[in-house]
């Protein structure tokens, strides 16, 4: 009794010390860091530009985030710069008929992007190789700055190069109707630990200064994935329409090659044993033993029984008396044929001691002949 109250003590504690260890582990260890997409404004890591915008929300009157549609920018308005940092996807067709709207109105948006292929109708050249320490040329001036992007753009005829190195162009200027659109390629100089290397703080100074806006946004709505195209927007509508019926189909044609219909049966074998079980032990005793002369005695009694009840020959007779009889009946041998099986098959079944290859030879011979019988 005192032994089950013990029982009972200990799988009672044991889940709630569990609990308690699992709480206090949960407690120890604390939450993990908060994880920020690159290239954004509110960002303090390392890959975050929270520095940036930090530096100019304090020296100048007028900046702030952009976490709208672009179908909400202001056209009716002027002298306002968009900074589009690095988007996380490709806007659609839609949206960048909104943007250039908005440049056209009076208003400049400046892309920092590594590759800005398929926005703006955009053209770049890759490159095979890094310049070290080699200047960075905005008309007269020089600068020094770190250089990752695999690509330098190309500009139409009509634009305005801004910087530029010995291997092309990395920032130019274009215009949209009343506004314009700066592209810049190396969008590492903004994040927070690089921003502070070479001359990346003038560098990024210079291209805003050279916007000449009023009022400075951040574009964060090219940050967020539940704005990032989906994949039922990247393919035309009929195209969906027919992957879906394709699948269904595909999922009845399955089921229709398939699907069990009614419930499933456990096969007799493995519930059932079957009357010849005794044959079976019967059998594999005359193999063990190698009583081969008794087992071809055995098929031949039964070969004759058969072939009593099916061609009225009857037992009482030898082998060799019934010769005869099975040139008649067995139609698949010569009479030739025939009359050699019955005398070897005699002179087979009076040995007393049978090898297996004898065994087997007759042992077939003698099933072709039962077959012969029940065939009729």
């Amino acid at each position: 009794m005192d032994r089950n109250k013990f029982r009972f003590k200990a799988w009672f504690w044991i889940p709630i010390l569990f609990v308690i260890f699992l709480a206090s582990s949960f407690i120890a260890i604390g939450q993990p860091p908060r994880e920020y997409p690159p290239y954004v404004s509110h960002s303090p890591s390392p890959t975050g530009i929270k520095a940036l915008y930090t530096y100019l929300d304090e020296e100048r009157d007028k900046v702030r985030r952009w976490e709208r549609t672009p179908d909400q920018l202001p056209v009716h308005e002027q002298n306002r710069a968009l900074l589009m940092i690095e988007p996380a996807f490709v806007p659609t067709s839609n949206e960048m008929v909104q943007y250039e709207a908005f440049m056209e109105a009076g208003n400049t948006i400046v892309l920092f992007s590594e590759n800005p292929a398929g926005m703006f109708g955009l053209k770049y050249d890759p490159i095979l190789h890094f310049l070290e320490d080699e200047p960075i040329y905005w008309g007269e001036e020089t600068y020094y700055a770190e250089q990752r992007s695999p690509l330098r753009l190309v500009p139409a005829d009509e634009d305005e190069i801004l910087l530029e190195d010995e291997l092309g162009v990395v920032a130019f200027k274009r215009e949209f109707g009343d506004g314009a659109l700066m592209v810049v390629n190396e969008p590492y100089w903004l994040m927070n630990q690089f921003i502070l290397e070479e001359d990346h703080i003038p560098l990024i100074l210079t291209l805003i200064e050279e916007a000449n806006a009023d009022e400075l946004w951040f574009d964060e709505y090219v940050h967020g994935d539940d704005n990032s195209t989906s994949m039922l927007e990247v393919y035309p509508q009929w195209f969906i329409i027919l992957m879906l019926q394709l699948g269904i189909f595909t999922l009845l044609w399955l089921l229709y090659q398939g699907k069990r219909f009614g419930p499933v049966l456990v096969e007799r074998e493995e519930t059932v044993r079957f009357s010849d079980e005794a044959l079976h032990a019967l059998s594999a005793w005359f193999i063990k033993g190698k009583h081969y002369s008794g087992s071809l005695q055995i098929q031949s009694d039964y070969v004759r029984t058969r072939m009593q009840e099916k061609w009225g020959i009857p037992l009482t007779k030898e082998w060799p008396d019934i010769a005869d009889n099975l040139v008649q009946k067995w139609d698949a041998k010569t009479e030739k044929e025939t009359r050699e099986f019955v005398y070897e098959l005699e002179e087979v079944l009076r040995k007393e001691e049978v090898s297996k290859q004898e065994y087997l030879l007759w042992a077939k011979k003698l099933n072709e002949l039962q077959k012969g019988v029940e065939k009729r």
